[in-house]
């Protein structure tokens, strides 16, 4: 009887350490996947010579034409990928640490005069015609940071 008691005890001990394992594994892979995530909003960002192009003549320059040609739909792009960071953020995909990485970049663009002005006629246009603004997350945000 006790040679079987061992041996259920040993099998036991065997499970429970393989959970153990495969618990360790499960948030090793998580903290993987989410760091291989970030990393492709960060290459998705610094890949495309426009957005970085964009975001300059907003730091530098303080402003961006919004209706030239040559940044037309590509600022379009630029805005809905930072809507995209900030939907991740309030929707919490995304904790604190990792949008600070882009924190530096949404103050700047939501404090572009030309920015401010581009957002004014797109809300006015979506209130007139009743359908939503498109980026209600930057709008958000930009609420949201009046005061910091």
């Amino acid at each position: 009887m006790e040679k079987y008691a061992l041996i259920s005890v040993i099998l036991n001990c065997i499970t429970l350490l393989g959970l153990v394992i495969a618990l360790l594994s499960y948030v090793f892979k998580r903290r993987t996947t989410k760091a291989q995530f970030i990393h492709s909003l960060n290459n998705e960002y610094f890949a495309n010579k426009i957005y970085l192009e964009i975001f300059n003549k907003i730091e530098w320059k303080r402003k961006i034409d919004v209706t030239d040609e040559k940044y037309y739909f590509e600022i379009e792009g630029f805005l809905a990928f930072f809507d995209y960071i900030t939907y991740l953020y309030f929707q919490k995909i995304i904790k604190e640490e990792d949008f600070n990485i882009f924190r530096y970049m949404l103050k700047r663009i939501i404090e572009c005069e030309d920015i401010k002005n581009y957002f004014k006629k797109l809300e006015d246009f979506s209130n007139s015609n009743n359908i939503n603004f498109a980026y209600m997350n930057l709008k958000k945000f930009s609420e949201l940071n009046i005061n910091r």
